[in-house]
């Protein structure tokens, strides 16, 4: 009780001392960069709690979260970003919110996490890009980035953990449609072929399921393919 009351009231007092600094124009105490402090002050909690019980492994991820957004609001509000704005950090908290899942996957040894994570920060470098300038093109012809996104997610998965090679199956299917319908909207083949192209996407999973079988007869006992 007595600790949860001296918390409290420091946070009380940091605060009110912030609030005066800033109405008497202290740059540093503004609400943009409160906001910031305030968010990379939240996420180090959280995180130091984490790596110090392991029952509060669950405040890992958005420990790491609130301190990346908090780091990006503070270089936007000291205007270390430039001349650019939301445009910027929207997908940069993207970017961290995805970043935030590796350590789980390290931390608790299960690489699901690998999969969101992956998707998170391949979208939003995408869309950074692209608001940025640095992709010349619209989202009717960059549609297909998100079949290859989702395969590279399904590939990150086998990187973390080899032995479910199963996962290579849906990542081959994704990539293959995402790469073939990108042939089309980048006008490098006619619609006709691109049609038949993604026409013979299931060959994919007959090599799959050739690779299965192959592998139940040579060998690989006691292997993973899906876990």
């Amino acid at each position: 009780m007595r600790s949860a009351a001296l918390f409290w009231g420091l946070v009380l007092v940091v605060l009110g001392l912030l609030l005066f600094l800033g109405n008497l124009g202290v740059p540093w105490a503004q609400p943009g960069s409160l906001l910031g402090w305030g968010l990379t002050a939240l996420g180090a909690f959280l995180l130091l709690s984490s790596l110090l019980n392991a029952r509060r492994r669950y405040r890992l991820f958005p420990g790491i979260w609130f301190i990346g957004t908090g780091i990006c609001l503070l270089l936007a509000n000291y205007g270390l970003l430039g001349n650019f704005g939301f445009d910027v950090l929207c997908p940069g908290f993207l970017i961290t919110f995805g970043l935030a899942f590796y350590p789980m996957a390290f931390v608790d040894r299960d690489p699901s996490p690998v999969f969101p994570g992956t998707g998170a920060v391949l979208i939003g470098a995408l869309v950074l890009a692209w608001n940025m300038g640095y992709i010349p093109y619209q989202w009717d012809v960059l549609w297909p980035s998100f079949f290859v996104i989702l395969g590279l997610c399904f590939f990150a998965l086998f990187l973390a953990r080899p032995s479910s090679w199963g996962v290579l199956i849906p990542a081959a299917v994704n990539l293959g449609i995402g790469l073939a319908s990108f042939l089309v909207t980048l006008n490098r083949v006619s619609e006709k072929a691109g049609l038949y192209l993604l026409s013979l996407w299931p060959i994919l999973i007959v090599l799959a399921g050739l690779a299965l079988i192959l592998d139940a007869i040579f060998g690989g006992k006691g292997r993973e393919v899906i876990r």
